[in-house]
């Protein structure tokens, strides 16, 4: 099973500030049929139709953007191993059900943020663009750059330098809407109105635990070190296999460097 402890060498936000996933996939089974699997398995999941509402149980609702697919949501989930053990369970029976992705597919997660300030989350976004290109490189070409309409580039400068400058310099929600006026972005600020989330929609779908979990770790290291930096500026090129370990350790590292050399061979 994939742990928490990975994160060990760095400081942590505490396992109560929660998270959730949203699963984008293709298959011909029914949504009743899917969430009669994972109730079986042990996952609670109900087949709602198309809403925005949190639930205390996992969901199965439509999406325009998944034409022959689906989309399961999960509640708010604690960041905890027990978290990681449902998501394990829930690859296992998609997988089971013969459920796909493909390049329409994408991997939502929310981190909870409603108790962070507009400059806190302007940092986060700051650093985000600004290793940007690096998390691009272990994602298919489909997620990278500006190739993607429902999760466009936050360098929204065309300068990156200009852009984190941008950002750092938030100071109110406002200024957010004003340099962000969509949610399709790869970090979405606008998820905070409605669920008092960050959401990271940079990612590719999947429907496999390993990716789903690290990716929810990635995220969540990413939103600690934005809202912990005292500030966040552009000297020459980052440093990125630095800046991951530092903020990730050595477990996150490694799975990053083999993700981006496996696509850059693929590519």
């Amino acid at each position: 099973m994939t742990t928490t402890a990975e994160f060990t060498a760095t400081a942590l936000f505490a396992e109560t500030r929660e998270f959730g996933v949203e699963l984008e996939f293709k298959t011909t089974k029914s949504a009743a049929q899917i969430a009669a699997a994972l109730t079986e398995a042990g996952i609670p999941t109900l087949w709602e139709g198309y809403n925005h509402i949190t639930r205390a149980y996992w969901k199965i609702v439509s999406d325009a953007s998944v034409p022959g697919g689906w989309e399961l949501v999960s509640p708010p989930l604690p960041f905890t191993d027990a978290s990681f053990g449902q998501i394990e369970t829930v690859s296992r029976v998609l997988i089971g059900l013969g459920c796909t992705v493909d390049r329409q597919c994408g991997l939502h997660v929310h981190h909870f943020a409603n108790d962070l300030t507009a400059n806190q989350i302007g940092k986060v976004l700051a650093l985000y663009v600004k290793h940007e290109s690096w998390f691009d490189g272990m994602l298919p070409a489909s997620r990278r750059g500006t190739s993607n309409r429902f999760c466009r580039t936050l360098n929204i400068r065309g300068d990156v330098a200009s852009s984190v400058e941008s950002f750092a310099a938030v100071r109110t929600r406002q200024d957010l809407d004003n340099l962000l006026g969509s949610r399709y972005f790869k970090v979405n600020h606008q998820s905070l109105y409605r669920h008092g989330t960050l959401e990271f929609r940079h990612h590719s779908g999947t429907i496999e635990a390993a990716k789903i979990v690290n990716w929810v770790k990635i995220t969540r290291a990413m939103l600690q070190a934005g809202a912990t930096s005292r500030s966040v500026v552009m000297r020459g090129a980052p440093n990125a296999w630095q800046f991951f370990r530092a903020i990730c350790g050595k477990a996150l590292t490694a799975y990053i460097r083999a993700r981006t050399a496996q696509l850059a061979t693929a590519a």
